[in-house]
């Protein structure tokens, strides 16, 4: 079954995402993100992205939404909530 999301890269996108997996600086998580991407873009299905990189469709299907629906930016880790700052801005100042 072909994705509705057909992944487009320009050269540039390419060369950057391209980087990201080759620097050994990169969290493994972008790693991943990026292969994803780069496969997706080859043509390959969201089950043989899957195959090739062990890990579940499902992943595989959301990464090459997000890419499509955010571009690059959406590769990153979306915000998390979490509990409110003890501190205000004028208390650490003060510190």
């Amino acid at each position: 079954m072909t994705s509705p999301y057909l992944i487009v890269l320009d050269a540039a996108d390419r060369h950057r995402l391209t980087r990201w997996v080759w620097a050994g600086s990169t969290p493994q998580k972008l790693v991943l993100r990026a292969l994803i991407v780069l496969l997706a873009a080859d043509g390959a299905s969201n089950a043989a992205i899957a195959d090739a990189l062990g890990i579940c469709v499902d992943t595989a299907r959301k990464w090459r939404a997000r890419f499509h629906d955010k571009g690059i930016d959406g590769l990153a880790d979306a915000p998390r909530s979490g509990r409110p700052p003890i501190y205000t801005p004028a208390d650490r100042a003060t510190v």
